[in-house]
């Protein structure tokens, strides 16, 4: 979103299914390379020149330690979203 004329990040939550919570972090950038695709949540992967490249590793691993998912979609003309889903806990207390 950095040259986007006006950018603009989304943050929704659903727990429409039974079991998973969803989260979507969308932006009207211009997306991310399909190429970028396939590294971008490995550690150390970047392409800015002062960015470290552990961002998105970490989001992850964060995210699969809680038993989720995180997914992307991107194109250049609808931007970028990623797609996190945690599994639901039960309030109930044993």
């Amino acid at each position: 979103t950095e040259n986007t004329i006006l950018p603009k990040i989304t943050l929704t939550t659903s727990c429409e299914e039974t079991d998973w919570i969803t989260l979507s972090i969308c932006d009207n950038g211009p997306g991310i390379p399909e190429e970028a695709q396939n590294w971008i949540f490995e550690p150390y992967a970047t392409d800015k020149p002062k960015g470290t490249g552990l961002g998105l590793a970490v989001v992850r691993k964060v995210v699969e330690e809680h038993h989720g998912l995180i997914t992307l979609k991107s194109s250049p003309q609808t931007g970028t979203c990623f797609i996190i889903k945690l599994p639901k806990i039960s309030s109930e207390r044993e």
